[in-house]
C-alpha cells in the first residue's frame, strides 16, 4: 500500500508523514523517487524517539545502520523533502516573558498522499521501520475519500502551525506553499526558542535541533480541591 500510494505521486501532489521512525528502505526509495518526479514531502518525526530507554537506544543504532546511505544520500537535504518535528510550548510562570519548551512525543503511523483530485490515506500501529514492516505484528487501515482525508490533514495542520482550518484546508491545495510555510515556520520557531519567546506553532526542524530537558524547580503547583460532595438526605 505504501508503494502503491508513493509510486502515484509526482508533480503537483503532496505527501505528508507523521511517524516516530523512518528508515525503511523501500520506503525512503519510494518517497525519494517521488520527490524526483516533483512530489512535495513534508514528513514529521518525532525528535528523539523512546530517548533515555534501552529500546531508544536499539532503535537509534538500527536508525543509523538502516537510514545512513538512504535517508542522508537520497531524501535528507532534497528540495522536495522536509524532515521537521514538533514541540511544545507555555509561558514560564517562573520569568514574565519567558516560554517553556519541551519535544513532543509524537506516536501518529500516518501517511497522506494528496493529488489535485484523488487521495490515499493510512494510519495504524506501523511505524515507517523495517522492524515495522518485517517483524512486527501491525495494523493500518487505508482509506480513499478525498473530503475525509483533506479534513483529517487540515486539522492537523491547523494545530501545528497555529492557523485557522480553512487556511490550512487552502494550503492543501497548493503543495508548493505548504511546503515553504512548514519550512519557513519551522527555522522562526527554532529562533524563537533559542531567544526564550513564544514561537509561532509547534513545528521545527528535525535535524540539529535541541530540545533540553525541562526543569520544574520552582513552579508551585496548588493542589486540587475536589468539590465538596452534597449530602445525601434519608428518605
Amino acid at each position: 500500500m505504501y508503494f502503491n500510494a508513493l509510486r502515484a505521486a509526482g508533480q503537483g501532489d503532496l505527501i505528508y508523514i507523521e511517524d516516530r521512525y523512518l528508515f525503511d528502505r523501500g520506503i525512503i526509495s519510494e518517497i525519494h523517487a517521488a520527490a524526483e518526479r516533483g512530489a512535495k514531502i513534508i514528513a514529521i518525526l518525532e525528535w528523539k524517539p523512546d530517548m533515555g530507554s534501552t529500546l531508544g537506544e536499539v532503535e537509534e543504532i538500527v536508525e543509523k545502520f538502516a537510514s545512513f546511505e538512504d535517508a542522508s544520500r537520497l531524501i535528507a537535504g532534497h528540495r522536495n523533502v522536509a524532515i521537521l518535528t514538533l514541540g511544545n510550548s507555555r509561558s514560564d510562570p517562573r520569568t514574565a516573558g519567558k516560554t517553556m519548551y519541551s519535544e513532543t512525543y509524537i506516536h501518529s503511523k500516518t501517511m497522506a498522499v494528496l493529488g489535485r483530485d484523488w487521495a490515499v490515506m493510512t494510519g495504524g500501529s506501523a511505524n515507517i521501520a523495517f522492524t515495522s514492516m518485517w517483524f512486527h505484528s501491525e495494523m493500518n487501515v487505508a482509506f480513499t475519500d478525498s473530503s475525509r482525508i483533506n479534513n483529517w490533514v487540515a486539522q492537523l495542520w491547523s494545530e501545528h502551525l497555529n492557523v485557522s482550518v480553512d487556511e490550512a484546508m487552502g494550503l492543501i491545495a497548493k503543495p508548493d506553499d505548504a511546503f515553504n510555510i512548514f519550512t519557513q515556520q519551522a527555522v522562526r520557531n527554532k529562533a524563537a526558542l533559542l531567544k526564550g519567546i513564544t514561537p509561532e506553532g509547534r513545528v521545527y526542524p528535525r535535524e540539529g535541533m535541541v530540545f533540553l530537558p525541562r526543569k520544574l524547580e520552582g513552579i508551585t503547583v496548588a493542589p486540587v480541591v475536589p468539590p465538596e460532595t452534597p449530602a445525601v438526605q434519608a428518605a
